[in-house]
């Protein structure tokens, strides 16, 4: 019995040696973790670092001046062209006036100039502004001082000696100008600063962009003249002009 046990026993241990051991289990490889594109600063082009460096990063204190836009007497207007900002407002009887903000500029004729209105003294604010204009309204007449506008009015006292008279024009409301020489000039001697901490209003973009998507609009934009005010219309669009997408 017992050799028949000790057979047994050792048979089961022959077994087992010959048996397979399980293989070990497979080491899963850590996640690769890509390290994010380090951003690389982008040049600006051209045209947009010169309009930083003459409009954005400076300390020039800005030049605002009030230009009229009434109607066909009005235009063309001088000096708009070398403005960097131009907020547009509509004024009494449906016409529109411009404040027309100037820096890094030498503009010789910038007119016709045309009265303060109060809601533009908020923008006037907001940029710093040596604030130019040929008169007021009456709230205007209040605002001005009650604020602290620095401001040049061709209608009082020293302050018309900047301002010079078109003849050309049929409408003394038509006919005053003035130079941004001028301006500066009278700017020093009322003893403003002309130079300015403060930011500009508006965050301009460093650089262009293209829409994400190249899908065209579901509507091509249709010329159209729009309405201005009794007083005058907006200049027509070209009827040759192509239909926009």
């Amino acid at each position: 019995m017992r050799r028949w046990m000790a057979a047994a026993l050792s048979l089961m241990l022959v077994l087992a040696g010959c048996a397979k051991a399980p293989a070990p289990a497979e080491e899963t490889p850590p996640p690769v973790v890509e390290k994010p594109a380090e951003e690389k600063p982008v040049a600006m082009a051209e045209d947009v670092q010169a309009f930083f460096d003459s409009y954005v990063n400076t300390n020039e204190r800005p030049v605002a001046v009030m230009i009229d836009n009434d109607d066909n007497n009005a235009r063309p207007q001088a000096g708009l062209e070398e403005a960097y900002l131009i907020y547009e407002m509509v004024v009494e009887g449906g016409a529109t006036r411009f404040m027309a903000l100037f820096r890094d500029a030498e503009t010789k004729k910038i007119g016709p100039v045309r009265s303060s209105r109060h809601y533009f003294l908020d923008y006037a604010l907001e940029n710093d502004v040596i604030y130019t204009h040929f008169g007021y309204s009456p709230k205007a007449l209040s605002d001005i001082p009650a604020l602290g506008v620095k401001n040049i009015n061709g209608v009082e006292g020293s302050d018309s000696g900047i301002f010079w008279r078109d003849t050309t024009y049929t409408r003394d409301w038509h006919s005053a100008f003035t130079s941004m020489e001028k301006i500066k000039a009278r700017a020093e001697q009322k003893k403003y600063a002309l130079e300015t901490e403060h930011k500009n209003a508006i965050q301009y973009a460093t650089k262009y962009f293209t829409p994400a998507s190249d899908k065209k609009a579901e509507k091509p934009y249709t010329p159209t003249t729009p309405p201005y005010s009794r007083q005058a219309s907006a200049p027509s669009v070209p009827k040759d002009m192509p239909p926009l997408h």
